[in-house]
């Protein structure tokens, strides 16, 4: 399966924003031909065009550019930070292994499953997108 180049990703972007090149250029404050050669990828965006094209799209910088983003269901991080937190089973579901195997070393001390409790309320709150994901 080919994974699509950052030209491609940022083409799709923005036309799932219904936005025209030139209404991106003005947003970046760059020319229409930056962004024409960004999405044939003859040229890269630079940094800082980057971080304002996450922003306006509301993705992190990682999947514009790599096109992997880790998918975080609210509800089932929520569960587990409140049910299993002092085993670090939310730790896990974010692929944090450090921090779950912090928690599983302390986690005879009661301290984690508090931490894990609080951190299950806090995610709770968090405002998801539609599919239920932070």
């Amino acid at each position: 399966m080919k994974t699509k180049s950052v030209g491609e990703r940022i083409r799709n972007l923005r036309k799932s924003k219904k936005m025209s090149q030139e209404r991106l250029a003005e947003k970046l404050n760059v020319s229409r031909h930056s962004i024409s050669n960004w999405e044939r990828d003859v040229s890269s965006p630079d940094i800082h065009s980057l971080l304002e094209m996450t922003e306006l799209f509301g993705v992190s910088l990682n999947h514009l550019v790599k096109g992997d983003e880790l998918i975080v269901n609210k509800y089932v991080y929520a569960g587990l930070a409140f049910f299993l937190g002092g085993l670090g089973a939310h730790r896990f579901y974010r692929k944090q292994y450090g921090k779950a195997l912090l928690y599983i070393l302390f986690c005879w001390t009661g301290i984690p499953g508090v931490i894990g409790m609080i951190e299950g309320v806090i995610a709770f709150i968090k405002t998801a997108d539609a599919q239920g994901n932070i």
